[in-house]
């Protein structure tokens, strides 16, 4: 069996979720996959990077409602809400 992580709640301290803990070579596999990426990614200019990362932003904000309330609740601590605001303000401000 995978070892696991308990992920604890901030809120109660319940355990909500359990994932499970990469080895030591699937993580030497991650980094060698990063390490080509970032080779890749450095042959991009600039504006198209921002145009990149910018398309990203819009889908996680366009997914507010679906993804702050399990990240903002169960990972800080914060209602969504207030989740909401802040990333509001933070996408505004890329």
């Amino acid at each position: 069996m995978t070892e696991t992580v308990k992920i604890i709640s901030p809120i109660d301290g319940s355990v909500y979720a359990e994932r499970p803990v990469a080895s030591a070579a699937e993580i030497e596999a991650a980094v060698t996959r990063a390490r080509a990426a970032r080779h890749a990614w450095s042959e991009i200019t600039v504006g198209e990077r921002a145009k990149f990362l910018g398309h990203f932003l819009d889908a996680l904000l366009g997914r507010n409602d679906e993804i702050l309330p399990e990240l903002a609740g169960r990972s800080a601590g914060r209602c969504a809400s207030a989740a909401r605001r802040k990333a509001s303000r933070n996408g505004r401000g890329i």
